[in-house]
């Protein structure tokens, strides 16, 4: 499965990745404790393209479906939206 990651305080994606095995919860335990934070549901990925991250809004408008709120959006991508980034 390919993914991005979207960086929710600083309101970036980033990619590209895609996922080596199936999320889990804590496959590592203590991932984040060094920034006092806790992401307990997880997956290991490979990185497929390592490029700059992208302003929301850089994105918002290949996206604006998505939106339930004004600065919340379903995560889910069709291939039309991210083709059209390009």
């Amino acid at each position: 499965m390919i993914l991005f990651l979207f960086e929710y305080e600083k309101r970036q994606l980033h990619g590209v990745f895609k996922a080596s095995c199936d999320g889990a919860i804590n496959i590592v335990p203590n991932a984040f404790a060094a920034v006092g934070k806790q992401y307990p549901a997880q997956v290991k990925f490979d990185i497929i393209w390592s490029c700059k991250p992208i302003p929301e809004k850089l994105f918002r408008d290949a996206i604006r479906e998505n939106y339930f709120s004004a600065n919340k959006f379903n995560f889910g991508l069709s291939e039309n939206q991210v083709c059209s980034w390009t």
